[in-house]
């Protein structure tokens, strides 16, 4: 049996982690994850979620470090449990050297892209404002670089229609467990084979602010009436690399109001598609809202803010912007 140390903080680290405890090859020693925070007036602590799946499992659970002066005891401290593997999910830390060369044989990553393309912290949002139909999950040794380890295995898809990314993280993840586990137990897994084309430019996928949803109120009026726009009319990373991509690969757009939900698909729930719009009753801050219900060929609803339910585009026009 393979013996491992397992990282990871949200819901779908929580994917992987179950995925691991239910192999019977392999030995989850210890599970290290973030502190919640106090929360609350009684400012009680939550426990992420997998936290508390390996409280559930009776896993050891072992805090990451807040400060950087901490990391050497805690580097010693995890030394102690003879360790043959790692396993990073959906993590959000950048491991120093120290503890990656700890690892008597790897300390594996599950990235949800197909790398080198979209290295960085929000892979799949990028590929789905981007508009590509294939995706994928690639597992990686961790270097000292970002996401620049060997590749060890890598699982290519087709990109559901519709999808958004949420539900998207989650098939990949679980894929993304599966290779692990098929891997370590010595299992043929899918190799690693360059995804990158030569007319495509390699994308970094950079780390969201809430600024990342914003969108000119003209380009949303003008994507939602069906009609292009160029990449000087918007500030928007997502739409000005999704034009750039139209332009070098030579698409044909039919619908250009299917951008804006692509946009919302990529981005919801965080930070969201957002505009500010000069309306009847002032300026007021809209979000663009793409329910679960509705198909990929749908018309974003907008949510006011203070209200507590989206209208629908149409309903919006009439009673805000029309006289």
């Amino acid at each position: 049996m393979h013996s491992l140390i397992f990282f990871g903080v949200d819901q779908y680290s929580a994917i992987v982690l179950q995925r691991i405890i239910d192999d019977q090859n392999i030995a989850i020693l210890a599970v290290v994850t973030d502190r919640g925070k106090p929360k609350g007036r009684e400012q009680k602590r939550e426990p992420n979620p997998v936290e508390k799946l390996a409280i559930t499992q009776n896993i050891k659970v072992i805090y990451y470090p807040e400060k950087s002066e901490e990391m050497s005891n805690f580097i010693d401290m995890l030394k102690s449990y003879h360790y043959e593997y790692g396993l990073v999910a959906s993590f959000g830390h950048i491991l120093p050297s120290p503890l990656i060369k700890t690892f008597l044989k790897s300390i594996l990553n599950i990235h949800p892209s197909l790398l080198p393309q979209y290295r960085g912290v929000a892979p799949v949002p990028y590929a789905l404002a981007l508009g590509d139909t294939t995706t994928g999950v690639s597992i990686f040794t961790i270097d000292e670089g970002v996401d620049t380890g060997k590749v060890v295995a890598q699982e290519k898809i087709p990109t559901p229609p519709g999808i958004g990314a949420p539900d998207l993280l989650t098939e990949l993840f679980a894929r993304g467990a599966g290779l692990v586990a098929d891997y370590i137990s010595g299992k043929p897994v899918p190799s690693a084979q360059s995804q990158h084309q030569e007319k495509e430019v390699l994308v970094y996928a950079k780390r969201f602010t809430r600024d990342s949803g914003y969108v000119e109120w003209p380009v949303v009026q003008k994507l939602l009436a069906n009609q292009p726009i160029a990449p000087d009319e918007t500030t928007n990373l997502l739409l000005k690399l999704r034009l750039a991509k139209i332009k070098t690969q030579h698409l044909k757009i039919e619908n250009w109001s299917l951008e804006i939900a692509r946009l919302c698909r990529a981005l919801t729930p965080w930070p969201g598609v957002w505009t500010i719009c000069p309306t009847k009753k002032g300026n007021l801050r809209l979000t663009l809202v793409l329910t679960r219900s509705h198909t990929r060929y749908a018309t974003p609803e907008i949510l006011i803010a203070g209200k507590p339910k989206p209208i629908t585009w149409g309903d919006f026009t009439k009673y805000y912007l029309n006289d």
